[in-house]
């Protein structure tokens, strides 16, 4: 069985709230999976960086979806693309 897996974009505290949250909970073990891309903003490149990035590491993720149990998506885009890679 593979790992429960919190997906998000920017740099998470080992004491976040959310994750604690979830734990107790599901009483389960969750992991945090970051690809800090909320720094990306100001110009027309830093947000085209930060879209193309939204794509890749969702991509990285299907790819390596086996590995995973559970799946939560702080950012919208990541859980959005990975629903998409898995359909098609």
């Amino acid at each position: 069985m593979g790992k429960n897996v919190i997906l998000v974009d920017h740099k998470v505290m080992h004491d976040w709230e959310f994750k604690m949250a979830i734990e107790k909970k599901t009483l389960e073990k969750w992991d945090i999976i970051s690809c800090v891309t909320n720094r990306l903003h100001g110009n027309k490149y830093k947000e085209a960086l930060r879209y193309i990035n939204y794509f890749i590491f969702s991509f990285w993720f299907f790819i390596n979806r086996n590995k995973y149990h559970k799946v939560i998506a702080w950012q919208q885009f990541y859980g959005l693309l990975l629903a998409f890679y898995c359909k098609v």
